[in-house]
Order: structure tokens, then sequence, then C-alpha cells
């Protein structure tokens, strides 16, 4: 087990196959370990890489490369926007959507046929459909 101790935060992780995993603080409901900076309640990986890189631009998130939320290893971070984050969490096979691949989602996104009738084929809800249609989820796929 190591430890790092920068300005707002001290922190014992195990070096996992490069990922440093924090194990000194406790994690939320996705894993992400928090602490408490200037009162605030914040993830503890944006603490390590505004540390390492300074201030991480307004709006956007921290991402994860290696794809383990409880790595704390600044090499391992990047801000990004949540679109990006959720492309990533998409692609990765993470997502509770993970049996829509990006050939069903252009498939229903040119579907004209109503709602009801995609649901049935796709087994997929309404409220999907219309966030595929619309682009609100997986605009990316194109």
């Amino acid at each position: 087990m190591s430890q790092i101790q920068w300005k707002e935060v001290s922190c014992q992780y195990e070096n996992m196959n490069l990922c440093w995993e924090c194990v000194s603080h406790k994690s939320d409901v996705k894993g992400y370990p928090r602490h408490s900076k200037n009162g605030i309640n914040t993830k503890v990986c944006r603490t390590m890489y505004e540390n390492s890189y300074g201030m991480i631009p307004i709006g956007l998130v921290m991402r994860h490369k290696c794809d383990n939320p409880k790595c704390i290893n600044p090499e391992h971070l990047e801000p990004g926007t949540s679109k990006e984050n959720a492309h990533d969490r998409d692609i990765r096979g993470r997502s509770k959507r993970t049996n829509l691949n990006a050939e069903l989602i252009l498939a229903i996104r040119n579907d004209r046929r109503p709602y009801k009738h995609i649901t049935q084929d796709y087994k997929i809800a309404a409220s999907t459909i219309s966030n595929i249609k619309s682009k609100f989820r997986w605009g990316w796929v194109v």
C-alpha cells in the first residue's frame, strides 16, 4: 500500500496494474472515492487531477482512460464532456442498454413506424426510442 499527500487530500492506494486504487476513502454508489474539499463533497480523482495539472474547466467531468472508478492515478484521468463520458461508457459495454449497438441504434433512428411497433420489436421503452431518435442518447452514432 502506498500513500500520497497533496494539498487538499491524503490518500492511501494500492497499485493495481498501473491504476492507483484509492483505499483510504469511502466510495459512492458508482464506485468513485469521495472526500470533502473546502466543505464540499467531491470525487478524489478530480482533486488528484487538479493537483497535477491545474483546474478542470467548468462543466467538464473527469474521464477515466483506464475505466476504473477507484483509480486516482492522474495519468489515467482526463477532463471531458458528459457526452464524451457517456460515449466511453457505451463503447466499453457498461451501459444498462448494452444490448443496443451502433447498428441497432441506426435502425431504430431510421424506423418510421409508430413507437408501439418499434417497442415490441426491439423490446425497449418508448422513452428509449425517443432518446435515440432525438439523439439525446447515443448521439455519437452516425
